[in-house]
């Protein structure tokens, strides 16, 4: 079998891969709250653990984690996985970048003895800050009234308040977007009272309550400043 191109043999890295796996196994919990960046807590009477989910306004902590499994589950948002998964989609990483920084995170050693190393290689353009313990991260869609995805809006919260929200695509100009939600209301009835909300969590979180709502879109540089 030929090496690939950066001089590493494919069977090398499913083996790396597997090794991650299992030291993710030996410690899920350690694995799932590095991903997630915050603590798992346990519901009264239940054996999952949770936490609140990345990939929408969760107000009640609804992520569900299976650690004998090491999967992840969230009903509201229909997410759902292994703990590989949860990385890609939390980090933005392709897989084999991901196996390096699990690797990393969990101290796992390559065969060689080297410590693995991940590669910057991202399938989103959200910046992310280093050495700055992430609250949660939250995703929002805005797409047209023919529920058309137009673009993405990246919202990550850390624990010393600040905030980060970049738009996706690059470049996307925020005040020619249509409305959040605004798909939401072609089967809304006539005369129904539908609530305009400053920014899209504020949606979220009436839409959550089965309150008809949309919101105006806003953007931000690193600072949490509106940028329009």
């Amino acid at each position: 079998m030929s090496a690939s191109r950066n001089g590493t043999n494919p069977s090398n890295s499913h083996e790396f891969a597997d090794e991650v796996r299992t030291a993710i196994r030996s410690n899920p919990q350690f694995a799932f709250e590095g991903v997630l960046g915050v603590s798992l807590t346990r519901k009264p009477g239940s054996k999952e653990p949770v936490a609140r989910c990345p990939f929408h306004d969760d107000t009640r902590p609804s992520l569900r984690i299976n650690l004998d499994k090491s999967t992840y589950c969230c009903d509201p948002c229909s997410k759902g996985g292994d703990l590989f998964h949860l990385a890609r989609e939390v980090w933005g990483l392709d897989f084999p970048a991901c196996v390096s920084r699990l690797a990393d995170l969990l101290g796992v050693i390559h065969s060689n003895g080297s410590p693995a190393r991940h590669h910057a290689l991202r399938t989103c353009s959200t910046p992310r800050r280093v050495g700055r313990r992430v609250a949660r991260r939250l995703r929002y869609i805005v797409r047209d009234l023919d529920a058309i995805e137009k673009a993405t809006h990246h919202r990550t919260e850390y624990a010393d308040g600040g905030k980060d929200m970049p738009w996706e695509p690059a470049g996307i100009k925020p005040a020619e977007l249509p409305l959040y939600m605004i798909e939401k209301t072609t089967d809304s009835m006539d005369g129904e009272t539908v609530v305009l909300c400053e920014g899209e969590k504020a949606a979220a979180a009436l839409w959550e309550r089965r309150i008809l709502a949309v919101g105006t879109v806003t953007g931000a540089d690193l600072e949490g400043r509106k940028v329009h």
